[in-house]
């Protein structure tokens, strides 16, 4: 009797911890994932397809300069490309933004895309897809974070440049981190930062490699990096659409400074 209620009353106190907000902590990303997320940033796709902004006078300059390359993975010979929606063709969102970091304001440039349920969609795909661009103070894009994941971490990239100004700050990776941009594990449980790319030459917008079936962007690379794809099945072209705010099922992302260590003269 005395036992069981030393039960009850746990089991009383746990509910209570969850209303309170007492017991519950954020979940740390099992070690496994986080490998299994920068192994695939490295990974090739075979077939894929490649879809582009297309040229037109309607996006600002910017917006079409930073606009994302798709290279989009297709499973099998015959499988038709996982397009982003659109009216005519796929179109892609666009939103300009900016940011406060350490005191100095910092340009995003957001892109996002939904899809329509079709026959070749993989058990838990994502339904929206999409990054956000933070150009560092001289106006370079240096951080790619990514919507969403079907793992549920927030995976990102960031440019070397960003990387090496980090390690000069804050020193060496943290324990159980591969990179010293990367916050604590504590502080940052959900967060992997799943490759660090080359800066290019000029500002431009990424690549992004998308899987089939589950549409993770599982690479990110700058133009300037050699192709992690083995044949090109086929292109198209997107229109980039200007969106006052990002429709209502697009993933919300937080403040960078809550996922990644930035350096005071970022």
């Amino acid at each position: 009797m005395k036992m069981r209620c030393a039960v009850m009353l746990l089991g009383v106190a746990i509910a209570l911890g969850d209303l309170t907000g007492c017991v519950p902590r954020k979940l740390t990303l099992p070690t496994t994932r986080a490998e299994a997320i920068r192994n695939r940033a490295e990974a090739h796709f075979g077939r894929v397809f490649y879809l582009k902004p297309a040229e037109t006078d309607n996006p600002t300059a910017q917006a079409q300069q930073l606009a994302p390359l798709l290279i989009i993975e297709t499973a099998a010979t015959n499988a038709l490309p996982d397009w982003p929606t659109g009216t005519t063709d796929p179109q892609v969102f666009f939103q300009p933004g900016q940011t406060i970091l350490s005191g100095r304001p910092h340009r995003q440039m957001t892109y996002g895309w939904s899809y329509a349920k079709t026959f070749n969609e993989g058990p838990g795909a994502l339904p929206a897809q999409g990054v956000r661009i933070t150009l560092d103070s001289a106006g370079r894009p240096v951080i790619w974070e990514i919507f969403a994941d079907t793992s549920r971490a927030q995976v990102i990239f960031v440019a070397q440049s960003l990387e090496l100004q980090a390690g000069r700050e804050f020193g060496p990776p943290l324990a159980g981190r591969r990179f010293a941009v990367e916050r604590s594990l504590t502080d940052a449980p959900q967060v992997v930062v799943a490759r660090v790319i080359e800066d290019g030459p000029v500002p431009m917008g990424p690549i992004l490699y998308l899987r089939a079936g589950t549409r993770d962007v599982t690479a990110v690379i700058c133009r300037c990096m050699a192709a992690q794809a083995r044949e090109l099945a086929g292109q198209q072209e997107y229109e980039l659409v200007l969106a006052p705010k990002m429709p209502v099922h697009f993933p919300k992302l937080e403040e960078i400074e809550r996922h990644i260590r930035l350096p005071k003269n970022f």
